[in-house]
C-alpha cells in the first residue's frame, strides 16, 4: 500500500513495509520488506525491488521495536533506484 502525504512545500512518498520471516532456504522478499536471517543479518528490499543486506559490522544501526518493526539509520541508498529511510517499518523517500 502506498500512502501520500501532501504538504504545501513538498510531497513525500511513504511505503508501508512488511516484516518477513526468512526460513533460511527461501530468501525471496517482496518490495518494501525486511527480515532477519538465521545468522542475524537483516535483509531489506526497497520499494522498487532492489535488495541489500545490512551486515552486523556495517555503518547501519538497526533498532528492532516491540511490535516487530525496525528503524534503520542512517538512510538506505540503493543507487539508481531508491534513497530513503526505514522508520518503524515504513519506507520513506528521501527529499
Amino acid at each position: 500500500m502506498n500512502l501520500r502525504l501532501i504538504n504545501s512545500r513538498f510531497t513525500d512518498m511513504l511505503h508501508q513495509g512488511q516484516r518477513v520471516y526468512l526460513n533460511g532456504k527461501d530468501l525471496w522478499m517482496p518490495p518494501c520488506s525486511y527480515g532477519k536471517d538465521r545468522e542475524g543479518q537483516w535483509h531489506v528490499r526497497g520499494p522498487y525491488g532492489h535488495a541489500g543486506i545490512l551486515q552486523p559490522a556495517s555503518d547501519w544501526n538497526v533498532t528492532e521495536h516491540d511490535d516487530g518493526t525496525i528503524t534503520v539509520s542512517p538512510s538506505l541508498d540503493m543507487p539508481g533506484t531508491w534513497h530513503g529511510f526505514l522508520e518503524r517499518g515504513v519506507f520513506k523517500d528521501a527529499e
